[in-house]
């Protein structure tokens, strides 16, 4: 975050950033032109959205739960009031909420400000998850987080390669197959042939 100083003799901006650097603009301090109001702080009357995963690494097959938040700005900003929330999964799928609200009245309309929604990845990659506040077909604000999914016991062997059990070793990419004796005894010729 940075602070706005008006260095009026000068006529330009000094932006204090809390990393110690400084940079200034040509633009009057008192212009607000740069995103900063007169007072010197952000100009903070629409809220922003914010999004989390957890967790934001995991193994196939893998439940997300995503938290979508509004923060800041006033409670009743007619804008986002009774909006509708889309999450789009990033694995070519989404999903949509609404809710039933009563009609917005300035000063006593209040924004539902949490939204937690999860989903379940079946297979490896890595996903965007974007959380997206609509009304109608018009998006109003949207915000993305990424995941990755990395594959899980169900995914080895699937990926790469196709795989086969036959009863005698036919060629040179035959691999003995082992099992368990305590599961199920197997004759010893048993193989796994990789084509």
């Amino acid at each position: 975050m940075c602070d706005r100083l008006a260095a009026r003799a000068l006529g330009l901006a000094l932006v204090i950033c809390a990393l110690g650097g400084v940079t200034a603009s040509g633009i009057p301090a008192s212009s607000g032109l740069d995103g900063a109001s007169v007072s010197g702080r952000p100009d903070d009357k629409k809220p922003k959205l914010s999004v989390k995963a957890s967790p934001s690494v995991a193994f196939s097959p893998a439940r997300v739960v995503v938290t979508g938040e509004i923060k800041g700005g006033p409670n009743d900003y007619e804008a986002f009031y009774c909006a509708t929330v889309e999450w789009d999964w990033g694995d070519d799928t989404t999903s949509e909420s609404s809710y039933d609200c009563d009609p917005y009245e300035p000063g006593k309309s209040e924004l539902r400000r949490r939204f937690v929604s999860e989903h379940v990845y079946r297979t490896s990659g890595s996903y965007q998850i974007e959380f997206r506040l609509k009304k109608k077909n018009k998006t109003l604000a949207g915000v993305r987080t990424n995941i990755q999914v990395r594959p899980g016991v169900r995914d080895i062997g699937q990926a790469r390669r196709r795989y086969s059990a036959t009863s005698s070793s036919t060629g040179s990419n035959s691999v003995p197959l082992k099992r368990n004796p305590r599961v199920s005894p197997v004759p010893a010729s048993d193989t796994i042939t990789y084509t």
